[in-house]
């Protein structure tokens, strides 16, 4: 189960290893310098449940604050990580980038909602693009074309003609989660149905699915609302 958790390793002097769930739901794990990476993923395997329900906790309280408001100062996510939004002090060569905060050039017109949503879609599809075409290499499958859409019901839809269509939404998701959705529309270019050879296919290109559809289920409600969440909490 772990290996849909994302976590970030801080070397420290400390003796033992400890897991944080932050604020945002991010994990950190502060370890010594002499423990190995195995021993690391481990522990988060042994702790998995802990984690979920921890993230699941902050998500929801986080989720019920007040509506989807576009502000400086707010968090917003990204892959699966928050970011605090500031105003850039120096000219930026996109009108958003990404760096320890998400950092926004005020030049444009558009206004804040606006130009995230229009950055939030084309890195959408450039990222999309690339992570199927590596995982239909890396599994003998094709696809025709990818695309962009904006359903409230569907992550994603495959044609008879495989034209592969994926939620820009699914760009604030963790990365293990949008594998998760590609693997399941390129299943389709084979089986055209959901019977147990889709699914065997499905399994075989990723064996956490469950896991990655159930974390769909729970949050992605959320990712609707793009995710964003005031500062009060953090």
């Amino acid at each position: 189960m772990s290996d849909f958790l994302d976590y970030a390793i801080v070397r420290t002097a400390r003796r033992s290893v400890q897991i944080q769930v932050n604020a945002d739901a991010s994990i950190s794990v502060r370890a010594p310098k002499w423990v190995s990476k195995d021993h690391i993923h481990r522990f988060i395997q042994s702790k998995s449940n802990w984690i979920i329900k921890k993230q699941s906790q902050i998500q929801q309280r986080l989720l019920h604050q007040s509506e989807a408001s576009f502000e400086l100062g707010y968090y917003y996510l990204y892959l699966g990580r928050y970011y605090q939004l500031h105003a850039s002090k120096v000219p930026l060569s996109e009108p958003v980038a990404i760096s320890d905060n998400m950092e926004i050039s005020l030049e444009s017109n558009l206004g804040l909602e606006k130009t995230l949503n229009q950055w939030y879609r084309k890195k959408a599809l450039t990222y999309f693009e690339q992570e199927t075409i590596r995982i239909s290499r890396l599994h003998g499958l094709s696809f025709s074309e990818i695309s962009l859409s904006q359903a409230k019901r569907r992550w994603g839809t495959c044609t008879a003609q495989k034209k592969i269509r994926l939620n820009w939404r699914l760009i604030l998701a963790p990365e293990s989660v949008i594998e998760y959705v590609i693997c399941h529309e390129l299943a389709h270019t084979r089986h055209f149905h959901h019977q147990r050879s889709f699914w065997k296919l499905v399994e075989s290109m990723c064996p956490n699915w469950k896991s990655h559809q159930a974390w769909l289920s729970e949050f992605g409600h959320f990712l609707h609302g793009s995710g964003v969440v005031r500062p009060l909490e953090f």
